[in-house]
């Protein structure tokens, strides 16, 4: 049986090929091709992807191990794609331009949710959202078996960055990622107030 929120996704791209009477693989394909967006791929485990890369496993000793056969499959309607750092950097900027989507559809985006019992989350329609140094800041990470990502981009200056590690279980990436943010906005990280009653939240930095 699978977890519900695959099962969720998958019910999700189902309704999508019922509606469309197409494939669910060749919607984005076709949306890629339509808005320009370069370098995206389904992660599938079975063919010969272009410049996709060999993924490793660390283990509790730091040893780096072939990674194990993973079907992303199940991650479609959410997820599952290879592409490099440059090329999720270069669709970040083209989303925040409004190549793809209007103002209102990004501000809906790009907006963070509230829960149930009214407390801010962190997290708007698939992305994460926060305030970082007086600055909205949205971005997504990904994690399967053997690989772990994360982008970051600032709507406002439409300045990114992204970080591509091909092994699972790596240590320090998310540290290296607020070095590499830091860098990005020339000062060290300061929370502001709206994060401090979001939820959920690590260290006093977005769970995103």
């Amino acid at each position: 049986m699978l977890p519900t929120r695959s099962l969720l996704k998958l019910e999700r791209m189902w309704s999508i090929e019922a509606v469309q009477g197409k494939p669910f693989q060749v919607l984005p394909r076709d949306s890629f091709t339509r808005h320009n967006i370069r370098g995206f791929d389904f992660d599938d485990s079975r063919v010969l992807v272009p410049q996709r890369v060999r993924g490793y496993f660390i283990d509790k000793n730091g040893s780096a191990k072939n990674g194990r056969f993973y079907d992303a499959s199940n991650k479609y309607p959410a997820g599952g794609f290879t592409a490099s750092a440059e090329q999720c950097l270069r669709f970040a900027i083209t989303l925040g331009s409004g190549q793809v989507f209007s103002a209102k559809s990004l501000d809906q985006m790009w907006t963070a949710q509230t829960t149930a019992l009214g407390k801010k989350s962190v997290f708007g329609l698939g992305w994460g959202v926060v305030e970082r140094n007086g600055q909205k800041m949205v971005g997504f990470n990904g994690l399967q078996p053997m690989t772990e990502t994360a982008v970051r981009y600032f709507p406002a200056s439409g300045a990114d960055v992204a970080l591509f590690c091909n092994a699972e279980g790596a240590q320090g990436l998310s540290e290296l990622m607020d070095v590499l943010t830091e860098i990005l906005l020339g000062a060290k990280w300061e929370e502001s107030e709206p994060m401090k009653d979001s939820v959920p939240t690590h260290a006093g930095k977005p769970a995103f």
